[in-house]
């Protein structure tokens, strides 16, 4: 132990491949999940073995309680049936399944790890997650400007593209490419948008970034905010606009929050309200339609839950979800069969979809997680451990990858490929374990050692 905690001056080489790390998952490169679990898993062990005297001093029993809902989700996940059977029919691979748990536990310690390393600089940890994602978005842009130009969704609104003779599943107005791996693919023009809307969070540190004091830094968001807002208006969609807006209207709050403190309890009560009332609706539609209460609904109840166009794809996933089998994400049919093919599918709808791949508990347990890295945050900003843009700027990433997901998540959004890619399989959501692990992390550790502290003195 003595000789392990001599590497803790080597500790900094350690951190600064962590950033190559991190540069690698916002670029999606490889668009290998495989490869961010092997590599998530390799820098866990690198940041034990060179941290191991901040790990003793820190301690650990008081944040483990916070890995146990991402270790039940990861873990129904991967023994699912769900799963189970999409790896045995070559949707994805067995090593992608086993780095289900092996990658994202992995990425949520590195979380805490970091949280207590002297050498990470959160300041610099957003520098490269949106310059990498920004090269990536800037490829993506420039690729679809040469192949369509620019407001081609305005001008080919009923153009379809053709391959070996098939037409395409969407017109070419709701489809782009996106560099997966190391080629160019057609996909659904929801998954294009996902990167430009993560890019546009850096627009926050704009409002709270000095030019005069740190002129290459502020320069560097005004490029990536910009190039955000090109990438979504030179290729239009109701999906890009909206959420452009509703990333203005967080960052408008935000400063508003800042700036005028009497703001901040208007905007509190109305976030409880929004919240209570999504909660008391999402609840009351699972609950009524996995009982089966809903199939005798009539009239306008019946438009609601059963006939719209949205229930039509939903409810398959839900209905009989609290039966034994379902509930732990272990349907009662052979694992080699396609259960859900004739009877099921991936809604698009992260908040409805996980009760097909992780059961009741999966779903509970990924909800607890989320939910407890938002409610972290009252104790970050408090805190004042990193730089009030810099959190804030962590929040507005975080809302717009979880808001994106809850509803535009597509798991089979290439065109012309065979690309099943459920959201525990991607970066973002790789990048989003590891930033909510940072700050529960990081406000249960300060405050762990300050209680520490104050019960030495106390003692003494």
């Amino acid at each position: 132990m003595n000789k392990l905690k001599l590497l803790n001056r080597y500790s900094a080489a350690v951190t600064f491949l962590a950033f190559e790390f991190f540069a690698l998952i916002a670029f999606n490169y490889s668009g290998s999940f495989v490869l961010f679990g092997a590599l998530s898993l390799a820098l866990c062990i690198l940041l034990i073995l060179f941290n191991i005297g901040e790990i003793k001093s820190k301690g650990l029993s008081n944040v483990a309680l916070f890995f146990i809902p991402l270790f039940l989700f990861t873990l129904l996940t991967a023994v699912g049936n769900y799963n189970i059977a999409h790896t045995q029919a070559g949707d994805f691979s067995w090593a992608e399944t086993v780095f289900i748990p092996l990658g994202l536990l992995p990425m949520a310690f590195n979380g805490y790890l970091l949280s207590i390393d002297k050498n990470f600089k959160l300041k610099t940890f957003i520098m490269v997650v949106f310059s990498a994602l920004a090269v990536y978005v800037l490829i993506n842009f420039v690729y679809n400007l040469i192949s369509f130009g620019a407001f081609y969704p305005l001008f080919y609104k009923n153009f379809y593209l053709y391959y070996d003779g098939i037409k395409s599943e969407v017109p070419v107005s709701k489809m782009a490419y996106v560099l997966e791996g190391f080629k160019f693919i057609e996909v659904k023009m929801s998954h294009y948008v996902l990167y430009p809307l993560l890019l546009s969070a850096s627009s926050v540190m704009l409002l709270f970034t000095s030019p005069k004091k740190e002129k290459g830094y502020f320069y560097s968001f005004l490029v990536f905010t910009v190039l955000a807002i090109f990438a979504l208006t030179f290729i239009p969609s109701t999906l890009s606009l909206g959420g452009l807006a509703a990333v203005a209207i967080l960052v408008l709050v935000i400063y508003l929050g800042k700036t005028f403190v009497k703001t901040r309890t208007v905007f509190k009560f109305i976030l409880i309200a929004l919240v209570a009332l999504f909660l008391l609706g999402y609840l009351f539609y699972v609950i009524v339609v996995a009982t089966g209460i809903s199939n005798s609904f009539t009239g306008i109840l019946n438009r609601l839950f059963v006939s719209n166009r949205f229930s039509a794809i939903i409810n398959p996933n839900l209905e009989g979800i609290f039966s034994s089998a379902k509930f732990l994400g272990f349907a009662s049919w052979p694992v080699n069969y396609y259960p859900y093919y004739e009877v099921a599918y991936p809604t698009g709808f992260f908040i409805f979809d996980t009760f097909m791949t992780s059961g009741v508990i999966g779903t509970v347990a990924i909800f607890a997680f989320v939910f407890l890295g938002f409610v972290s945050f009252k104790k970050y900003f408090y805190s004042h451990k990193d730089e009030f843009r810099l959190q804030a700027t962590i929040l507005l990433l975080l809302i717009v990858f979880v808001a994106y997901s809850a509803f535009f998540n597509d798991v089979d959004y290439a065109l012309y490929y065979k690309l099943y890619k459920p959201i525990y399989l991607t970066s973002p959501f790789t990048l989003m374990v590891f930033m909510f692990s940072y700050v529960i992390c990081k406000t249960r550790v300060d405050v762990a050692v300050v209680e520490e502290k104050k019960e030495e003195v106390t003692n003494a």
